[in-house]
């Protein structure tokens, strides 16, 4: 069976080091942003809070939750969301603020 290899889709700046054989650059990241802010439907992005991410969708909904990361290590988690999804009431019924 061939072992599939995994990307990581969080920027450096929010991890202690490389862990996977590929990593995307700050420069993918953007037009991963651009990609997602460009979407015409819901779009709903976790990861860690940096300055990358927060200044691209710093006009998208933003909601923060308390989680475990690697080796255990508690990480406060974010939740970007676009306007469409925003519109929804999904995530505030589920007690995510």
């Amino acid at each position: 069976m061939k072992r599939r290899e995994r990307s990581e889709p969080y920027p450096l700046s929010t991890r202690a080091s490389k862990m996977y054989a590929h990593e995307m650059t700050d420069e993918d990241h953007v037009r991963l942003l651009d990609a997602l802010d460009n979407h015409s439907g819901m779009v709903v992005l976790s990861g860690y809070a940096c300055p990358l991410y927060d200044s691209r969708l710093k006009h998208w909904d933003r909601l923060t939750r308390q989680a475990q990361a690697e080796r255990g290590q508690a990480r406060e988690e974010v939740l970007w969301l676009n306007p469409k999804a925003a519109q929804k009431t999904l995530f505030c019924e589920a007690g995510i603020s």
